[in-house]
This record gives structure tokens, sequence and C-alpha cells, in this order.
């Protein structure tokens, strides 16, 4: 805490970007947020005499954080400071809650509330703050209210500036060497990648925007898609009646082109598979693509509409496309491979083990592979007109008996 502070005396950002949430839709603060002197006070000062465990700082932060992990109401919260105030009287503890997020405003932890609209038509902001309904689908924009009480909206949008969270990265001396590591510490390896710096579409961009790259300070954010961003037109999926959901099946071609899988029909959706990957398309492909999409309405009012064969899979036109230069970019999504990894290995033990609930060998996927006339040894057995059983698949059985010791 004493290192952050002491990072944040030389941490003031002129261009940092000002508040321009409407001010009907600003959260009301009936506390002034502390000068930079009241913060270094703070954190110095012992929660009472002889406390060498938590500043006054340190210690309403931490409430804060509990309160967030725990769901409180600020009722609730300001009913627990009374208590503490009634138990320890000579602790310096705040007077509400209130005057506690005046303490974590003060190191930059802000957001600004925007009201939405129930059904994700717009937001109410800018021409649309003093709107008090939708005027797409004509949803209300507060909560039914017959008490007589303040106005609640009935959805709220949190935006997190973005600019000074990164700026605030480079208030600490260690996080701010940490953040410059790829350009100022980094050797040269051909064998192995240890930074996202040592790939191709990292030093492509760097070619491109030599002036970007030339900084070390400037920051690269990577966006975690989790479906495949790369098949384009030539994707490979099945619809899953009974699942409902899409599945792909044309991960074979990503394999060597001898590889023993390719020709093992019998275990896949019985044809061999001997196609190339897919090629990857150009920034102008993908513009004259993104073109071909018609207007777009948002909100869950509407119908979803068919896509035309033009249309492929695109939804909707990214904004992202409006930076100069996303459409040049060798790589736009980046796969979140953490959570890829964790789904895959939960579906695979789970359904190895025959876990109740959670293998994803069951009456639906065996009916959807009778569909699809996929592995027949697999298909459901059927008693006339009443269902059977399942075949039995290869399942994993564990011994977990202990065995005394004599």
């Amino acid at each position: 805490m004493q290192d952050m502070l002491d990072d944040i005396r030389a941490g003031t950002f002129n261009d940092a970007p000002q508040d321009s949430t409407p001010a009907a839709n600003r959260p009301r603060e009936t506390v002034d947020s502390p000068s930079f002197e009241q913060l270094l006070d703070d954190a110095r000062r012992p929660l009472f005499d002889g406390c060498t465990k938590f500043s006054k700082l340190s210690f309403v932060v931490k409430l804060l954080h509990i309160k967030s992990i725990g769901g409180w109401s600020i009722k609730s919260f300001d009913m627990l400071l009374d208590l503490l105030r009634s138990a320890f009287p000579d602790a310096l503890l705040p007077q509400s809650y209130e005057e506690s997020r005046s303490l974590e405003r003060g190191l930059g932890f802000k957001y600004h509330k925007i009201h939405a609209c129930p059904n994700d038509c717009i937001l109410f902001w800018k021409e649309n703050t003093a709107l008090n309904e939708c005027p797409v689908c004509k949803a209300s924009r507060w909560i039914p209210n017959t008490h007589g009480l303040a106005a609640v909206p009935q959805k709220v949008l949190r935006h997190f500036l973005l600019k000074p969270r990164l700026q605030r990265l480079f208030m600490s001396a260690k996080i701010a060497g940490d953040m410059r590591w790829h350009k100022e510490q980094q050797t040269e390896e051909d064998t192995c990648m240890r930074h996202p710096a040592d790939s191709e579409c990292w030093k492509k961009f760097d070619e491109d925007h030599g002036w970007f790259a030339s900084d070390p300070r400037n920051v690269r954010l990577g966006l975690v898609k989790l479906a495949c961003p790369s098949c384009n037109a030539d994707t490979d999926s099945n619809w899953l009646k009974y699942g409902r959901k899409h599945c792909y099946m044309g991960h074979r071609r990503f394999l060597p082109p001898d590889h023993i899988w390719r020709r093992r029909k019998w275990l896949f959706n019985g044809r061999e598979d001997h196609r190339r990957p897919p090629r990857e398309f150009g920034p102008e492909e993908i513009q004259n693509q993104l073109q071909m999409i018609g207007d777009v309405e948002f909100g869950k009012s509407h119908r979803k509409k068919k896509r035309t064969a033009e249309e492929l899979n695109w939804t909707k036109c990214s904004i992202f496309f409006v930076l100069p230069y996303w459409s040049t970019m060798r790589l736009r999504h980046n796969l979140d491979v953490m959570h890829i990894e964790k789904n895959i290995a939960d579906n695979i033990l789970f359904t190895l083990m025959n876990s109740p609930g959670k293998s994803k060998d069951n009456i639906n996927s065996r009916r959807d592979l009778e569909l699809l006339g996929y592995r027949k040894e697999l298909h459901l057995i059927w008693h006339g007109d009443r269902m059977g059983s399942l075949p039995i698949s290869r399942t994993v059985y564990l011994d977990v008996t202990a065995k005394s010791q004599g």
C-alpha cells in the first residue's frame, strides 16, 4: 500500500478522459473524494493506537472487498460500521458506506453508471439521457414503483474507463518494469515462445506501426473469443437437434497430411478427411464480406433475422473495425486457451468416469448420433416404440478401496 501511494504521487495524468456520463446517470456522491495528502495520512495512520496490522486505509479497502465478495447491501455495511464503532470506539472507522467509497475513489477505482433498456436496445445516454422509455421497444426505463420511492432503473451498465486503468499500471515501479519487459529485457529466442512479442502477429504489427512499437510503454490488449475466427466460409458445422447446439467436425483438416486419424472414418463422421486447413483471408476480403451485412437492429425485442448466404457467419460489423489498424491485423481475436483446456479436460474426465449429470455421453447425444448416422455401435437400443438402454461405451472405473496395512 505504501509503495502504491508513493508511486501515485507522481501519477497525475493531464490527458485522462473526463466524466462524459450524463448527470442523470451518475451516482450521487455525498462525500468529497480525499486529496492525495489525506490518502497518504490514512495509509500511514494505524487503525488504532498500537495496531501494526492495519492502517485506516487498508482496513477500509479490506471491508469494501469483503462487501463486494459477499454481496452485502449498503444498509448491512452501515450496520456493521455502527457495530465496529461501538465495540472499538478508539478505531478510526468511517461513518458510512459513502465515506468508505470516497477513500476508494481517491485511489482511482471509479466507474460510471449508465441506464440501459431492459431489452438491450439502447443506452439512456447522450441524446437519450432524458428519455423515460426506450424509443425502440417502448419498455420503461424504471422499475414499476407504487410506493412513492425514488425511481430505480431496470438495468444499469457500469462503464469502467480503460485508459486510466492502463495508466495506473505504470504508477507502480515494479509493474511498470514488467510492462516494458518485452522491449527492454527480452532476449531473442528462436526455439521457444516466452512472450506474445515472439509471435509473428506481434512482429508484423511492429513493422506496420513503428511509431507505436518504438515506445515500450504502449500497451496491447488481446480480445478473447471462444469461437474459431479463422474458418470463415469454410466452417464445418452440424446442428444437434437433441443437444440444441452446433458442433464442429472439421478439426481433422488441421492435422499433418499423413496423420492416421485422417483415414479412420469410423471414429468420426464416417468419412475420411484429407482437406487442407482453411486459407487465411486478407483484410480486403474481410471488408468486402462486412459490406454485405444489412442493417442490424439491436435488442431482445427483435426477432433474429435469418442470415443470407452472402453474410456467411457474420452477424454485425464489429465496432473495432473503426480503428485504422484493425483490418490489417493478422490476429484480431485470441482463443481463451485456459478455459478451452479446462472445459475439454472436464468433459473428457466426466465422460470417462460416467459422472451423472456431467457426462457428455447421454441420451440426447446418442439420439443425435443416430440422426446423423455416425457411430452405429453407439446408437440407442429400442424395444418396439419404447427407448431401451444405452450401449456400453468405454468407461473408466477407479478402484478407490483402501487396503489396510497389517
